[in-house]
């Protein structure tokens, strides 16, 4: 725990690892991408950054990602579920909230979020944002939203646009390059060979 005055502590990266899959046909997390697997790519992306711990949040093989695994209270409630049941066990500080099947993740789109940490409130978010639209997809929510967020889910807000409504944000400018996701292998393979090279 950092002491009064001092720095902050870095945020906790979290992998949305769970999900039916049903249009990709096997678990988007492990499938195979040059270096490792598709949520592999997520969790170093988010260790590079500097986020710490990093964990999986849901799916039943998640813990082939090599990190703590938190369950998802109510997975088959879609990843507004998996982003309450991560901030409730965080507690407290932030979370950086990433799905695990973006194949163009990397600790530069990553690390703007970081840096907004360092100065926001401990109440607010950050949300990608691409032009004017904002993707909550990818986010950096405080802890603190975790409890309200799970009754919301429990009351049935199902969109993840929903937890705009329950937070004040700041939008987080990123490439949308890192938002291409993957929800067919046919997909995958497309943005693989489309894949820019890192900085």
């Amino acid at each position: 725990m950092k002491q009064d005055g001092g720095p902050k502590a870095p945020p906790i990266g979290a992998v949305l690892a769970g999900g039916a899959s049903r249009r990709f046909g096997s678990t988007k997390a492990l499938a195979q991408v040059p270096g490792g697997t598709l949520g592999g790519r997520a969790v170093a992306a988010l260790r590079a950054a500097g986020a710490e711990p990093v964990v999986a949040v849901g799916g039943n093989e998640s813990h082939q990602l090599g990190v703590p695994v938190v369950p998802d209270r109510k997975p088959e409630l879609g990843p507004l579920s998996g982003i309450a049941s991560v901030l409730v066990w965080a507690k407290t500080g932030h979370v950086l909230v990433v799905p695990c099947d973006l194949p163009a993740i990397s600790a530069v789109y990553l690390l703007p979020f970081m840096e907004w940490t360092a100065t926001a409130a401990p109440d607010r978010a950050g949300v990608a944002m691409v032009g004017e639209s904002p993707q909550p997809i990818v986010g950096i929510w405080p802890a603190s939203l975790g409890q309200r967020l799970a009754k919301e889910v429990t009351a049935g807000r199902r969109r993840l646009f929903d937890i705009l409504d329950l937070v004040s944000w700041d939008p987080i400018p990123v490439d949308p390059r890192l938002l291409a996701d993957a929800d067919t292998p046919d997909e995958l393979q497309r943005l693989l060979v489309a894949e820019p090279k890192k900085p």
